[in-house]
Parts: C-alpha cells; sequence; structure tokens
C-alpha cells in the first residue's frame, strides 16, 4: 500500500492510523505524492482511486482528449489526479462540498494545471444546501436527509450538471464521476435533461442512504451500454463508443 514510501514513513502512518490520530501526511502513491489524514477513509479511497478503478472507463477514451471531465465528490483530489493523469489535455473540474475536504484535496491537485475545483455540491437545481456528517467517516458526507443520526456541518452552495456545463461553455462532458453520498438519486431522475450529452458515466449508488436509487439509475441509462466493472462503482457508456471497456465484468439492466 505504502511500499513506495520510506520504512519510517510507512511506520509512523499506520502508527498514527492504528491511534486514531489525525494528521496530514506526504506520501507516495502509484509515483504521485499525496497528502492523505492519518485516521480517516483517506488512504482507503487513494489507494483505489490512483489504482485500477477508472482504468476501465479510462481505455474508452483517447489520451489526446480533450474535453470536459467532472468529478462529481472531489473528496481529497486523487480521483482528479488519476483523470488528469490519464487526460492531460482535457480540463478536469472536480466538485467538493466539504471544507475539510476541500483543504486536502488542494494541496494535492496544486501541480496540476488541467484541474480546476468548485467548492460546491452536485444536485439537481441549484441552491442553498446543508453538508452533514452522517458518521460514515469523512468520505461519508451527504447533503441527503435520510434516517439515522447526522449533524450539519456547514451551508454550501449546490450546482445543477446544466449549470456546470454552462459555466465552462461545454456543449458534451467526456466523462462523469458521481460519487456524491445519496445525492445521485435526484441528479439521475433528472437525467433525461443531460444524459444524452455525457459519453461516460461512473457512479456509485449509495441505496443504504437513498432506497431505490439503482433502480433510478437502471431508468436512466436504459438504452445505453451499461457495466459493472470491478469494484463498487456502474458505468454507462454512450451508443456512440463502441469499443467494450477493459475489465467490465457483465452489464447493469
Amino acid at each position: 500500500m505504502l511500499a513506495e514510501n520510506s520504512l519510517a514513513t510507512t511506520a509512523w502512518f499506520f502508527l498514527l492510523h492504528r491511534l486514531g490520530r489525525v494528521r496530514p501526511m506526504l506520501v507516495t502513491l502509484g509515483g504521485v505524492k499525496v497528502w492523505l489524514r492519518t485516521a480517516t477513509s483517506d488512504i482507503y479511497v487513494a489507494v483505489e482511486s490512483l489504482g485500477s478503478e477508472f482504468d476501465p472507463a479510462i481505455a474508452l477514451l483517447p489520451a489526446s482528449c480533450s474535453g470536459l471531465v467532472i468529478d462529481a465528490g472531489g473528496y481529497i483530489g486523487t480521483a482528479a489526479i488519476k483523470l488528469a493523469r490519464a487526460f492531460p489535455h482535457a480540463r478536469i473540474v472536480t466538485i467538493e462540498p466539504s471544507s475539510a475536504n476541500l483543504a486536502i484535496l488542494r494541496r494535492n491537485v496544486a501541480g496540476f494545471a488541467n484541474i480546476e475545483v468548485m467548492h460546491a455540491a452536485l444536485a439537481a437545481q441549484p441552491g442553498p444546501v446543508v453538508l452533514k456528517d452522517t458518521g460514515h467517516d469523512h468520505w461519508g458526507f451527504s447533503i441527503v436527509d435520510h434516517a439515522g443520526h447526522h449533524k450539519p456541518l456547514e451551508s454550501i452552495g449546490a450546482l445543477s450538471l446544466a449549470d456546470v456545463l454552462e459555466k465552462y461553455a461545454a456543449e458534451t462532458v467526456a466523462l462523469l464521476k458521481l460519487d456524491i453520498e445519496g445525492a445521485e438519486g435526484e441528479v439521475l431522475a433528472a437525467a433525461a435533461d443531460w444524459l444524452a450529452r455525457v459519453d461516460i458515466v461512473v457512479a456509485e449508488l449509495h441505496d443504504r442512504i437513498v432506497p431505490g436509487v439503482e433502480a433510478i439509475w437502471a431508468r436512466a441509462v436504459a438504452g445505453r451500454r451499461n457495466f459493472t466493472p470491478r469494484g463498487e462503482k456502474v458505468m454507462s457508456v454512450h451508443p456512440r463508443l463502441l469499443s467494450p471497456p477493459e475489465g467490465a465484468t457483465g452489464g447493469v439492466p
């Protein structure tokens, strides 16, 4: 996991992690130097996103892709980094609602000229929303009200996908990563307004937060090429992209 780092760095990271002490540390993962907070979900997200999690989607687009790539649910920026390295000519827009996560994200993406950061939440409609701690660590902050204890964290602005496209004067999106802790339900419910303009959607569906979101996904992506790559993500591909994705194992109805 941290084999690229010195023994002292690795030992110190995992000692703090086990002790539950949150501290930012600069480590190397997949040849990239990134800041991770010990005793948080940062390490698990970074290993997945800098690893092979997005490879099936990346394989469908040329490295020369110069379109718009949207990373909704940017967290600490490692997915944006993976996509920026894969598509150095693309415009990568990473959207993160949490101020705490955003501070780490900005440090991590500072060296990538093709990554732009937005402090906002992606939702079906623009307007003010409240970000909540749902008790699932830093990766589980959500704007969705659902059963169970949750603590308000901060008020932020929400943007719709149409707002993002207008801001960047984009007619189409090459790739949309959607990992927004339940808010994907309302975004996908409005997919008729935007899905035809998106070549590839890679989403994580949170049925435990919004029951029925998997059914919403299935209805939204009907008629497209839909896959379940390895891991927790599902993927939908516009029919104009004909090559099957590497590593895909089966279909999503």
